[in-house]
């Protein structure tokens, strides 16, 4: 792959806050479904189950560092998708 084109395994993925130490502590006692509008993080985890809800819902269940934590990905909340430019193509980044 040339130094130009888009690398499309990256190593680093920017971490805003970690799933044990940070995130837990910080929004731990939140209510189920309960929204705090303008916060963005960026957790890194592996995401073990995937459900869909309806077209625009899905609930993801991220693992990190020995805990769990539950993404709810609303559409008609968080409109906000990146693409990049592939083979002429748009994916999802």
């Amino acid at each position: 792959m040339k130094a130009s084109e888009v690398n499309l395994y990256p190593h680093k993925f920017e971490v805003s806050i970690s799933v044990v130490d940070n995130y837990m502590k910080k929004y731990g006692s939140l209510s189920d479904g309960e929204h705090l509008k303008g916060v963005e993080i960026n957790l890194a985890g592996r995401i073990m189950n995937k459900r869909t809800s309806s077209s625009k819902l899905y609930f993801y269940d991220l693992y990190g560092g020995g805990a769990k934590v539950q993404v709810m990905a609303d559409a008609s909340i968080y409109f906000k998708i990146r693409t990049i430019e592939l083979d002429g193509k748009k994916r999802i980044k």
